[in-house]
């Protein structure tokens, strides 16, 4: 890691438009997050922690607007995704572990179809 992630940004920016320091903010995480790390976060040293959106959303009160832009700028700083087959049925665990191994394959314009394709409702 190193340089600051999107995440980071968006991070700091809601601490910024919240009037908080990195400490305010960890008390309002129930410091579950010292201020040094918090700091490690927004300048792209730490990894982010799997719930940190959340737990943002939820102690600064975001807009789903707000959260839907932290949540991507999360997504696009990741250097890995965690999914939780716990909580899907088989055969969709079985296509998510298909996909993960044949994406690297994928040229940009079949992502670009299949997005296109799994956004439509």
């Amino acid at each position: 890691m190193g340089g600051m992630t999107l995440y980071g940004k968006a991070l700091r920016k809601l601490r910024v438009e919240h009037e908080l320091t990195l400490k305010a903010l960890s008390e309002k995480l129930d410091e579950e997050l010292s201020p040094a790390y918090l700091s490690a976060i927004e300048i792209g040293k730490r990894a982010i922690p799997h719930d940190l959106s959340d737990k943002v959303k939820e102690k600064l009160g975001l807009s789903d607007a707000e959260y839907k832009e932290l949540k991507e700028a999360e997504y696009k700083s990741a250097s890995e995704l965690k999914l939780n087959f716990n909580e899907m049925e088989e055969y969709q665990a079985e296509t998510a572990l298909v996909f993960a191994r044949l994406l690297k394959n994928f040229d940009t314009e079949k992502c670009k179809k299949l997005q296109s394709m799994m956004q439509k409702p």
